[in-house]
């Protein structure tokens, strides 16, 4: 689980420093860059895919049939966590696409770095959630928040 946060982290940190580049158009993305976002989605439908394997060969599997996390069988805290981490990625996604058509980004740098302390908070508090501690209920929530956290940065690529 590490290593997936750490992946999305990653990535947002990408974003930011796409952002803040000298390139004349902000808003332009390099074929790169997408190719990276493909495949950080490709990672997260492969670990979606694993982690369904796991609640089918488990018969506590932590979630439904229909492929619905029963939130009944997340600890609070972790879905706290989880739905704070998509919030957050919401903001900083928002910020971003107002950053990258700014005409003023040197005035957005209050906000940027509040953004970046938020980011280091949740780098910091990701450490305390890892595969060993994490039901499978929990770990299927982590992939169907992380997964939709990935799409929405995905889409808030500018297409060209």
């Amino acid at each position: 689980m590490k290593r997936i946060t750490a992946v999305l982290l990653t990535a947002a940190l990408c974003f930011t420093l796409c952002a803040c580049g000298s390139n004349p158009k902000p808003t332009e993305v390099t074929l790169e860059q997408k190719e990276e976002a493909e495949t950080l989605t490709q990672a997260a439908v492969q670990a979606e895919e694993e982690i369904s394997e796991a609640a089918q060969e488990s018969p506590e599997s932590g979630a439904e049939d229909d492929g619905i996390v029963d939130e009944s069988q997340i600890r609070p805290e972790v879905k706290a966590f989880l739905d704070s981490y998509e919030e957050f990625m919401d903001e900083y996604i928002e910020f971003m696409t107002t950053y990258s058509s700014s005409s003023n980004p040197v005035g957005m740098m209050a906000q940027y770095n509040e953004i970046m302390q938020k980011y280091v908070s949740f780098s910091q508090e990701i450490e305390k959630y890892d595969n060993s501690n994490l039901s499978n209920a929990e770990m299927a929530y982590y992939i169907e928040v992380t997964s939709r956290v990935e799409q929405k940065l995905i889409m808030s690529i500018p297409n060209n």
